[in-house]
């Protein structure tokens, strides 16, 4: 198990389709995540940027947590066929709020 390393460069922040969290924040790791390994690995590295985890939903193709953190809810999804991250955000304010505590 390694620990994953975020590519600073690959944020990418636009609207989503789903009503319920409009704005969305993609970006890329620097290694491919095993489905294997994913889960595990994935909710550690949530945990370490003071996540707390509200629930996990496990689909034929993507995880997906449910999250809190200072206050605020998104989801955080991942789809490793693509090796696709991302977040989903309520609202602008919890985007950039996102944004300065990242």
């Amino acid at each position: 198990m390694s620990q994953l390393i975020l590519k600073t460069d690959s944020f990418s922040q636009y609207q989503g389709e789903d009503n319920a969290y409009p704005e969305v924040l993609s970006f890329a790791f620097e290694q491919e995540v095993d489905w294997d390994e994913a889960e595990l690995l994935l909710s550690i590295w949530l945990r370490q940027q003071a996540f707390e985890v509200q629930e996990f939903i496990l689909g034929a193709d993507r995880l997906c947590w449910r999250l809190t953190f200072a206050g605020y809810a998104c989801l955080f999804n991942a789809e490793l066929l693509t090796q696709s991250f991302w977040f989903e955000f309520e609202d602008k304010i919890t985007l950039e709020a996102f944004k300065m505590a990242f």
